[in-house]
């Protein structure tokens, strides 16, 4: 990852600290989705960026649903930070298990949510 790429996701993450404690769920959820494709547009792995594009559709209602709790959102800011702090030491592995670490909580705090707000998700 090169560097004007680390900070580009950097200002992303900043601004996105700024949303969250102004309240601006919209522009934090924007950031998020700018963060994302920010950090899938730089790797060179095409199909990645095909299959997360053509996933947006059926996650864009979930993550719509989870960043406005507020115990997301510092958690979302935290686990970016730790992305990027793997990313700026150029070490793979680290990155890796820090965006599997920011994926896998993003499905539990669904699984949670789902639990407590069954009535969103029955078909």
């Amino acid at each position: 990852m090169d560097d004007e790429t680390l900070d580009r996701l950097r200002l992303i993450v900043d601004y996105q600290s700024a949303a969250a404690a102004a309240r601006d769920i919209e522009e934090f959820y924007v950031l998020d989705v700018r963060f994302h494709a920010t950090l899938i547009g730089r790797l060179a792995f095409r199909r990645v960026a095909e299959g997360v594009e053509s996933a947006r559709a059926q996650t864009e209602r979930v993550r719509r649903l989870l960043l406005p709790t507020p115990r997301r959102n510092p958690q979302t800011i935290a686990e970016h930070k730790a992305i990027l702090a793997a990313l700026a030491e150029r070490d793979p592995g680290a990155s890796a298990d820090a965006m599997r670490a920011h994926l896998a909580n993003g499905l539990k705090q669904l699984h949670e949510f789902a639990g407590e707000r069954p009535d969103l998700f029955e078909p």
